[in-house]
């Protein structure tokens, strides 16, 4: 959504690389960035380039990998966020 640019970053950020690299396709795709912030301009804009997008494949993509973002997110706040102890 209006994050996708930022997303990629962060992503990145945490050592989700292959999840970044499709997001960063993703967000070659789009005519105009960073998206609207208005949710139907946003998802009219999207539908009219979906037919020749890679979209679809670029989504089956981030369903089969195996990378896990949550452990990857996990271990990101553990090496960032200082001791209490």
């Amino acid at each position: 959504g209006v994050l996708a640019q930022a997303t990629v970053g962060a992503l990145h950020e945490i050592g989700a690389h292959e999840t970044a690299s499709l997001l960063e396709a993703a967000n070659k795709d789009v005519p105009r960035l960073p998206l609207p912030d208005d949710r139907d301009e946003r998802y009219e804009m999207l539908n009219r380039i979906s037919g020749y997008s890679r979209f679809n494949s670029l989504e089956r993509e981030y369903y089969e990998q195996r990378e896990d973002r949550v452990a990857l997110l996990a271990n990101y706040l553990r090496r960032t966020q200082p001791n209490d102890a």
